[in-house]
């Protein structure tokens, strides 16, 4: 026997629907059995939200430097939230993090008082 595991991630719902469809469809081409289970939800970018715009202002006054906005696909929490709290606007940043979930992983501890301080500003404005 083979056993197969996969959990994808997207920002797109209609994206994460279409690669289910596409995997599912060609293992049972195969005759395989296909049995589904927990899935990360996808939080789709509101880049031109309010909050993040207000992030990236303090972050620009903070760091002293033009900010990136970047998309990943991560288990993060802020899925989970979107989804229970339709329209919510939510934001992720962080400290420089590398390898994460493995032997290796490690964290800036500079970059962890930086965005300590983002968040401080962030919430007496």
């Amino acid at each position: 026997a083979i056993v197969v595991t996969s959990m994808f991630r997207s920002s797109s719902s209609q994206d994460l629907v279409q690669m289910d469809t596409l995997i599912e469809s060609i293992f049972m081409d195969v005759g395989a059995r296909v049995v589904k289970g927990s899935a990360y939800a996808p939080w789709e970018p509101q880049f031109d939200s309010m909050l993040l715009t207000k992030v990236r202002n303090s972050a620009e006054k903070i760091f002293g430097e033009k900010v990136q906005v970047k998309t990943m696909h991560a288990g993060l929490e802020c899925a989970v939230f979107s989804k229970k709290i339709p329209g919510a606007q939510i934001v992720s940043f962080g400290p420089t993090m590398r390898h994460v979930h493995t032997t290796k992983e490690w964290v800036d501890v500079d970059s962890v008082d930086r965005f300590w301080d983002l968040l401080l500003h962030i919430l007496r404005q």
